[in-house]
């Protein structure tokens, strides 16, 4: 990491948003474009990270709270909060817990435990000043680069972050800087893995993919898309654990041929059994020990090269092409994406996963895969600092993240009166 990298870790402190007020009274105030949101790890044990992989890095719910600074006028508190003359607009810092809500995930309004004004209240938990201090850093450094209103302090915002003499775009957030762009929530945000009952596991693509009983398939977006995307990563089983292949033998699932593959866990010496098309590729024989992150599969398709079909058409070209024997391919596929993460539960994405959840998912014990966001964690405040959502307006607070998490951001305070409809604010 560079030296001015390191200079930017330093916290988004009252005096240093005071600065930017005296130097640049008329911006400073002013509509970032974006609310700011981090995951905070709050209970860490030696048991809160579970490794299934390089992009399988699993935290219960328990362990992590969520945080989030949105810019709300001062005329939406009646009376107004003390110490809001000015500016305009007051950062409103929040943590909140992701409670089940119809069996998925939410971050609801009426689950704030803190909820506080940055500019003139601070948190007592030195950890969640310095992720308060984290996310405001990538907020105003997002709007800098962006935002037109904001451009003209670039420079100022840039001396103060210790990030000087930067022409393309520093944007500060993470462990370090990200250049250029900012990603779409899809590429960092924790997956949330939904817990069932250990005995739901050869139901759950039924329930995942039926209205009811005798209803035809539907088969979401979300779960199209993360089957293409296994396609497109070359259709391959990674080791989830350290341990061999105990037995391979010759199965029939819905009149396909397959084959049935019994994997021993080294550490715990728990069997599980993964089936395959019988066509598949094995990358390991039988005793034949193997670790985690290892490649033990590579499902084959006759002649196809799935992978090299753009993303929009794996699906119905697959699906055209193999008729019957790709909806036993894609059941296959579902049955093998279940995790055991705790005893008497499997759990599966959300992504694919999430009709089966009213009534079925157990809240309690949902865990996150924060695989995909491991560059935005940092360790100073023990947090992952995601780049800011964007906003047209400041009111638009409500909406749903990759994975169908919803959130309702609008503050948990009576003195709170959401009227979009008035005066506009500056950029907002």
């Amino acid at each position: 990491m560079s030296s001015n990298a390191t200079k930017a870790k330093q916290e988004f402190t009252e005096a240093t948003y005071q600065q930017l007020i005296a130097k640049t009274s008329e911006r400073s105030g002013a509509f970032r474009g974006c609310f700011g949101i981090a995951m905070v790890v709050v209970n860490e044990t030696m048991n809160s990270w579970l490794m299934r992989g390089a992009d399988h890095v699993f935290m219960p719910n328990k362990a992590v709270r969520w945080s989030t600074i949105t810019d709300i006028p001062t005329y939406a508190f009646q009376p107004k909060l003390p110490g809001t003359k000015h500016p305009q607009l007051l950062p409103y810092a929040t943590i909140r817990n992701a409670v089940s809500h119809y069996g998925m995930p939410s971050l609801r309004r009426d689950t704030e435990e803190l909820g506080i004004n940055l500019h003139t209240d601070q948190p007592e938990s030195t950890q969640y000043k310095r992720v308060f201090g984290a996310v405001q850093w990538a907020m105003t450094t997002t709007a800098s680069m962006f935002m037109s209103h904001w451009k003209p302090e670039r420079k100022l915002v840039f001396e103060l972050a210790g990030v000087q003499g930067r022409k393309q775009p520093a944007l500060v957030f993470g462990d370090s800087q990200v250049f250029r762009q900012i990603d779409h929530p899809y590429a960092w945000m924790p997956r949330a893995f939904l817990a069932f009952p250990a005995s739901m596991r050869n139901s759950l693509f039924a329930r995942s993919t039926k209205v009811s009983a005798n209803s035809p398939e539907l088969y979401s977006n979300e779960l199209q898309d993360a089957y293409s995307e296994y396609l497109g990563e070359g259709a391959g089983y990674i080791a989830q654990h350290d341990g061999e292949i105990y037995e391979v033998e010759p199965y029939t699932s819905h009149g396909i041929r397959c084959i049935k593959v019994d994997l021993v866990n080294a550490d715990t010496n728990v069997y599980d059994t993964v089936v395959f098309p019988a066509d598949c590729r094995l990358h390991f024989s039988k005793g034949q020990p193997f670790t985690r992150g290892s490649l033990l599969v590579t499902e084959q398709f006759r002649s196809l090269d799935p992978k090299s079909w753009p993303i929009l058409k794996r699906w119905p070209q697959l699906q055209d092409r193999l008729g019957y024997e790709f909806l036993v391919r894609l059941r296959l596929w579902f049955n093998r994406q279940v995790h055991h993460l705790k005893p008497g539960y499997v759990h599966m994405d959300s992504r694919i996963a999430s009709p089966a959840a009213l009534g079925w998912a157990v809240g309690s014990e949902l865990f996150w895969n924060v695989g995909p966001s491991y560059p935005y964690y940092r360790e100073d405040c023990d947090a992952f600092v995601f780049p800011p959502v964007f906003q047209r307006h400041w009111h638009e607070l409500r909406g749903s993240l990759p994975g169908a998490i919803a959130y309702d951001l609008f503050p948990d305070d009576r003195r709170f009166q959401a009227r979009p409809a008035a005066a506009q604010i500056k950029g907002g």
